[in-house]
């Protein structure tokens, strides 16, 4: 199939044969089926409009790839592999989004895995969440950045990424399967809601459990067990683990970890990271800057807007 991106359309109007068969200059009747892809508000001209993304089949698909805006479309399937059962189950660090997917595919290829979380699960987490913001003590084990579902949890589950892979999609698909709102799908910038996540979060948690795999709440991993530069098991606040395999999806807030894990002689690698800040406007003024006179119209999304700079090379 084809994936064609920037089908311009008024607001109000959706993406449908009409419109791709003009943005490929064939008849309506040569689009044999369509899906949106997605869907993102253009506010760059005098005039508001829908920029969609589709995915098409075609008649003589090969003639259109020469066309601008036109490329070769796919769809990522991921079929979870059955895997033979191994006398040591796979150990996983951490149960935010990382290791909740690894648990995830493990769990459904049979392999059982033990899943280590040092703080709390959602429903206690979100408690301690609420208690410290309005005043209570930090619980060091479970707050904003430890505990089921990761530093996310808590931040309105946005889903924005800047990358293009087909891996995005299995991601948004098993996210709507456990129960998101099925718009994040299309939406170029979709987020789930911190309420809805939380439920969400839960849902995988006992998918895991029911294929075989065993979530350990208050349970931090402090030291990996290895013996000829080999990882042999991992130690945690409830004892010694043996494992062959150890998947860390500790987050970046596991600094204890990263000490360890130097300590241990691994090699480590700084990453870059950004530094941005959050600024407040009142809605209404965003979206008249951005929608003009259509400013308020219940058809368009909430405005927002990005500012960002380089400075001697650095953003």
């Amino acid at each position: 199939m084809l994936k064609i991106h920037q089908i311009k359309c008024p607001i109000g109007k959706t993406a449908g044969p009409q419109e791709i068969a003009a943005k490929l200059r064939c008849s309506p009747s040569d689009i044999l089926s369509h899906e949106i892809y997605r869907q993102s508000l253009d506010a760059r001209g005098d005039e508001l409009v829908w920029s969609y993304t589709v995915f098409a089949e075609v008649r003589n698909e090969q003639k259109y790839l020469r066309l601008k805006d036109v490329e070769e479309g796919y769809r990522y399937n991921y079929v979870c592999p059955k895997a033979p059962l191994h006398a040591q189950r796979p150990v996983v660090v951490g149960f935010g989004p990382s290791g909740m997917f690894a648990g995830l595919i493990l769990a459904e290829s049979g392999m059982r895995p033990i899943i280590l979380e040092r703080g709390k699960m959602v429903e206690q987490r979100a408690q301690d969440v609420t208690a410290f913001f309005q005043g209570g003590e930090l619980d060091p084990e479970s707050n904003v950045q430890y505990g089921e579902g990761g530093a996310g949890t808590f931040s309105d589950g946005k889903l924005t990424t800047r990358i293009s892979d087909g891996l995005c999609d299995y991601v948004l698909n098993t996210f709507c399967f456990f129960g998101a709102p099925d718009d994040i799908l299309t939406k170029a910038k979709p987020h789930i809601g911190t309420d809805n996540l939380r439920s969400v979060v839960k849902r995988i948690r006992e998918k895991i459990i029911e294929n075989g795999g065993e979530v350990r709440f208050l349970c931090r991993m402090d030291d990996l067990i290895t013996a000829d530069g080999k990882v042999i098991g991992v130690r945690c606040t409830d004892g010694d683990i043996p494992a062959e395999t150890v998947i860390l999806a500790c987050g970046h807030s596991a600094r204890d970890t990263y000490s360890m894990l130097m300590d241990k002689g691994a090699l480590i690698t700084a990453k870059p990271f950004s530094v941005g800040f959050r600024i407040e406007h009142l809605q209404s003024e965003v979206d008249r800057s951005l929608y003009g006179r259509l400013a308020g119209d219940p058809r368009l999304p909430k405005g927002e807007y990005s500012l960002s700079a380089q400075v001697s090379g650095r953003g």
